[in-house]
């Protein structure tokens, strides 16, 4: 796992470069917001994040598909013979993928809008962006109480709790909660990036130890 993990972070390091330049050479880079969420003129923000206008964005791709490259090797290794076991035979791993897909295809359009100016604030509207948030969580919950029969949440320092059918909308709260807390905090620093490297590695600590 650990080396799947080194495998990931190696494609990813070593793609950021060229994605970088390809973005610049073609402005693929972020637009400053006109108006508030509550539909004022935005002169503040522009005032603080003028020199910032046309950040690279989309560093999105980046993240799954390194991801997406480091579970078709392992699939590959697993076809030849080199390991037994691949990335996609635990039913666990089935639902990330699809998250992290359906997320990824969100983020993707949300900044190509951003980028071509569309949408009123230049980018998907709040409620097409929580409507596809709860489909996906709706359908992530659905898969781990029903197919996996999880219907208990682990409590730190306490243990394990039984919630029953409770934990469908935990589950859905979570999912949603993470998705626009990322989001929020991204804006036009790529803040997003040192926060997952942190989420990632914590998650691969859990994973390796469970």
């Amino acid at each position: 796992m650990l080396g799947y993990a080194f495998f990931a972070f190696v494609i990813g390091l070593a793609a950021t470069p060229w994605f970088v330049s390809f973005l610049r050479r073609n402005r693929l880079g972020k637009q400053l917001r006109v108006e508030t969420v509550d539909g004022r003129d935005a002169t503040i923000f522009r005032k603080y994040h003028k020199d910032k206008f046309g950040t690279p964005t989309m560093g999105g791709i980046l993240v799954w598909s390194s991801i997406l490259l480091t579970v078709f090797f392992s699939r590959t290794l697993a076809l030849l013979g080199l390991v037994d076991h691949s990335l996609l035979q635990r039913g666990e791993v089935y639902l990330p993928l699809f998250t992290l897909l359906s997320m990824g295809l969100l983020g993707a359009v949300d900044d190509y809008w951003n980028i071509c100016g569309l949408g009123k604030r230049k980018g998907l509207d709040v409620l097409p962006k929580i409507l596809f948030l709860l489909l996906i969580s709706l359908i992530g919950a659905w898969w781990f109480s029903v197919k996996l029969g999880y219907d208990q949440i682990h409590v730190p320092f306490y243990g394990d709790v039984r919630v029953g059918w409770w934990y469908v909308p935990i589950f859905m709260f979570i999912l949603v909660g993470t998705a626009n807390a990322v989001n929020v905090t991204d804006g036009l620093d790529g803040l997003a990036g040192g926060l997952l490297v942190i989420a990632f590695l914590s998650f691969g600590i859990l994973a390796y130890l469970n």
